[in-house]
């Protein structure tokens, strides 16, 4: 039993206030409830009133934490370890993975397939921050953003000469090169971001029948390339990237009476992101944006059972937004498109297609700001469809902000739903099956001093027409709209930063997604944990004058049900992250992190049923090093 928790977290916090401090170089800072987007590629100011937070990285971060470590410390982010190389599925407050939207510099990255989104693609020195807007959000942002929107916001190009470089070195053949170069050309700024990462991940662990066995096959290389270039012409704010990954990874797989190890197991990814953002100012009040993109994404799974399986993925999309500014009333107006095509040797050749348009008016006030969004899609595929959002910002008191939110979202049958191919069972097709729905609403305070702050929201949201595997008969199965499902939950976060010396902050999550129809009525869904909470610490004492920074992540995750009838659970998981950086001159500095102090290796994924279960193992305590230089 982890009773030790509320000890734990009293005596981290203790700690932190005997040590003082005079500077600031935070791994990572989570950042709440922002109104305005103020980087390129932000998405956060097409729903102005959301509660959303903003994961900052700075460039101590790319030889400390990777992109899946820094979003866990966000709130209502449900991001499982699997303990390696497998990809983990990632949702906002308790949604699934297919209905949480994942978004790079404002174009979309779920793929047609309904596959996950493999975010461990995107490292974190190329990332300027991580921006999560929860809620209903599809008025705004279309399908899949029945649970939220998560929008990687890359790094851009400025106007000066730097060269930063990063090597990191840890437990289990870890390694990490990175370089980011920037540069500029008469009045072209230019940037390059060069990454190559690897691990071996082949750690020891304990089988439930209590000997130990060394995890195999679990094994990562990646490289990394992004390049962007900005320049201005004839009054048009250009932006050009290229993203491009070659991934290739083991498949271990999993443990347990159903699990199913594989040790010669691989899958290859080769994707590349192309995109053109431009904006120009027409006038006083009006702006244009046109941002279009391409996603090619092509994976090969060998899989000694089954053979090679090949796809080739295809998203093409073009935004076409105005800004017009009316005083206290400003209105965008929006045209989006996309196209998908799916090549796959699973799967087949399939092509699907959406117009969109969409209208946001926001009316400010003194001391109230309201904002309202409707969308109109229509799908090659399916009915049209309209959904909206409202949402509204007063301004109680000073630093005492109230918000509330309401709106409807919908999430599209993927073509792996709709073309799923099985070597064992049989698939049936199902030509009714319909899109899933939502309605959900928020409410909840913020208040922001110069020295604290504090915010909650309490979240309700109603699922229906949700997509279920079924079996209608033995080794045959497909899919039918049938579960309907509730979720209630509070997220709270709260900071302090007594005058620059300390700054401890912390989030807590309370989710509660049950089902509210069919054999498992007011069940809860299993693998989606009830209770979240980080507390993080920076404390910065001056050693043999050199700035140091001493960082503190203590994490919990309560114990997830493994099965529809809630009759088993998993244990709860405790991780302490612990470590320092320290400059040693203005163009060099050190760091050393531990990860998982407590040594826990609970499995945070377990699964059981009628044909038995399976987990992941996870990784105990491990350590990582890293250099940085900058010219």
């Amino acid at each position: 039993m982890k009773n030790t928790f509320f000890l734990r977290c009293i005596l981290i916090l203790l700690v932190s206030l005997i040590i003082w401090l005079p500077a600031k170089s935070e791994e990572i800072v989570v950042i709440a409830t922002p109104i305005k987007g103020d980087t390129q590629g932000s998405v956060v100011d097409k729903v102005p009133t959301a509660f959303t937070e903003v994961v900052k990285t700075n460039k101590y971060s790319a030889g400390l934490v990777n992109t899946t470590e820094a979003m866990k410390r966000a709130a209502s982010i449900d991001l499982p370890d699997y303990g390696g190389a497998l990809t983990s599925p990632i949702s906002v407050r308790g949604s699934s993975f297919q209905d949480t939207l994942v978004l790079l510099d404002g174009m979309r990255l779920n793929p047609v397939s309904g596959d996950m989104v493999d975010i461990s693609l995107f490292p974190i020195s190329e990332i300027e921050q991580i921006e999560i807007i929860r809620g209903s959000n599809s008025a705004s942002f279309g399908k899949s953003a029945m649970g939220g929107v998560i929008n990687i916001v890359s790094k851009n190009p400025t106007m000066k000469k730097t060269l930063d470089f990063t090597s990191s070195q840890g437990s289990y053949g870890y390694s990490l090169h990175n370089a980011h170069i920037n540069t500029y050309l008469q009045d072209i700024g230019i940037m390059l971001n060069l990454t190559k990462g690897h691990a071996d991940n082949d750690f020891l662990y304990e089988k439930e029948d209590g000997s130990t066995a060394k995890r195999l096959n679990n094994d990562t290389d990646n490289v990394s390339v992004l390049a962007k270039a900005w320049f201005e012409y004839g009054g048009w704010d250009t932006a050009l990237m290229v993203n491009v990954f070659d991934q290739s990874k083991g498949s271990p797989g999993s443990e347990g009476s159903a699990g199913w190890l594989t040790p010669n197991d691989e899958i290859t990814v080769t994707q590349a992101n192309y995109q053109i953002a431009t904006t120009k100012v027409l006038s006083e009040a009006v702006e244009v944006d046109l941002k279009t993109s391409r996603l090619h994404n092509r994976t090969s799974n060998y899989i000694v059972s089954f053979g090679d399986k090949r796809s080739k993925l295809v998203n093409d999309d073009i935004d076409l937004a105005l800004r017009i500014d009316l005083g206290p009333v400003s209105l965008r107006p929006e045209l989006y498109y996309i196209k998908e095509q799916l090549s796959s040797d699973e799967y087949g050749m399939h092509t699907r297609y959406s117009h969109s348009g969409i209208l946001s008016a926001c009316a400010e006030h003194e001391p109230v700001a309201l904002s309202v969004t409707g969308r109109y899609d229509n799908s090659s595929d399916f009915e049209r469809r309209w959904t909206y959002h409202a949402g509204i910002v007063w301004d109680v008191k000073g630093p005492l902000d109230l918000r509330a939110n309401a709106g409807t979202a919908y999430h599209e049958p993927s073509m792996g739903q709709l073309y799923t191919p099985s070597t064992y069972y049989t698939f049936i097709p199902n030509p009714e099956l319909e899109p899933e729905k939502s309605f959900s609403w928020d409410i909840g305070p913020a208040i922001s001093c110069k020295h604290i702050g504090f915010g909650a929201s309490y979240f309700v949201a109603d699922y229906r027409d949700m997509i279920k595997m079924d079996y209608p008969a033995p080794y045959e199965f497909t899919y039918v709209n049938v579960a309907k499902t509730h979720a209630t939950g509070i997220e709270a976060y709260a900071w302090v930063e007594p005058s620059n010396l300390v700054r401890v902050s912390a989030n807590y999550t309370y989710n509660n997604f049950r089902y509210a129809s069919g054999n498992y009525e007011s069940k809860n869904l299993k693998q989606k944990p009830k209770q979240v909470t980080n507390i993080q610490i920076d404390i910065y004492p001056m050693i043999w004058n050199r700035q140091v920074n001493v960082f503190c992540l203590y994490q919990f995750r309560q114990g997830i049900y493994t099965d529809e009838a809630n009759t088993e659970k998993t244990g709860n998981r405790d991780i302490l992250n612990a470590g320092l950086i320290i400059n040693l001159s203005d163009n060099a500095s050190i760091s050393f992190k531990v990860k998982n102090m407590f040594d826990d290796t609970s499995p945070e994924f377990k699964d059981k049923s009628e044909w038995g279960s399976w987990w992941f193992p996870l990784v105990g305590r491990t350590y990582n090093f890293a250099l940085q230089l900058s010219f």
